[in-house]
């Protein structure tokens, strides 16, 4: 069987003297792993979370591990690298995807949405909260979308009305309406309005603090404890980040 897609490198871990398991999500695909074996070669390319590569799956059968090589297309590490907040979002976005998405499963809008962060974050300019806002809706959208667990924001879970969209039920993931929420605000989560379709340029830092704790909560609800999978240190510091801010 033979894969040769786009694909970004999630996870590299050393096997043997000269060899890597590379753990890669593919354009059209979805994550798949292989045994990269290195060349004594002046010029080589070693194997680099976050890297966007043309990468080539060989296996005599789908359920075998395969042989992995690769081309590096864009090296996202090397371009990031000394910039706290983009490889705090990097180790986040990739270490979430190594534990909660299923191998060899089409993932289409998960790898296009990726790509779409990595670029964003090549392009960070300090003081900018608008690559926070970019982060947690992938968060919200992607992950937890792809997962089956998505927010709800496009009406009012009880009335049905797209107006005065307020609150979030931490029970049905969907939005609430002022009205029909304001009686128990103290148990809902406050929507942050740049979730909402247009709405993207309202970057509040209350609504960026509000918005990663909400999608803490579900990914933790949903996806981490019910599987005793740990929350990752770099979401966990992209948390402290967060919360710091004001």
């Amino acid at each position: 069987m033979l894969i040769e897609e786009k694909g970004i490198i999630i996870s590299v871990r050393k096997f043997q003297e000269s060899s890597f398991i590379i753990k890669c999500l593919l354009e059209h695909s979805g994550l798949i792993a292989g045994l990269h074996k290195t060349r004594k070669a002046k010029h080589i390319q070693e194997p680099i979370v976050g890297n966007l590569i043309q990468a080539k799956w060989q296996a005599r059968l789908e359920e075998h591990l395969g042989f992995l090589n690769f081309e590096n297309v864009k090296n996202t590490a090397s371009l990031i690298s000394g910039k706290k907040l983009p490889v705090l979002i990097l180790d986040s976005a990739v270490n979430l995807i190594n534990i909660l998405v299923a191998e060899k499963e089409p993932h289409d809008t998960l790898f296009s949405s990726l790509e779409d962060l990595l670029n964003i974050i090549e392009d960070y300019q300090d003081d900018n909260l608008e690559i926070l806002a970019d982060y947690i809706k992938f968060e919200v959208f992607e992950l937890l979308g792809n997962s089956g667990f998505g927010l709800d924001l496009s009406k009012c879970v009880v009335t049905n009305s797209t107006e005065n969209l307020t609150y979030i039920s931490p029970r049905s993931a969907s939005a609430v309406s002022l009205e029909i929420g304001k009686p128990y605000e103290n148990k809902l989560f406050k929507l942050p309005k740049f979730l909402l379709p247009g709405k993207t340029k309202d970057y509040a830092i209350n609504d960026l603090k509000e918005a990663y704790k909400i999608s803490l909560y579900f990914l933790e609800k949903h996806l981490l404890k019910p599987f005793a999978k740990p929350l990752p240190l770099a979401r966990r510091l992209l948390q402290e980040y967060i919360l710091q801010l004001s």
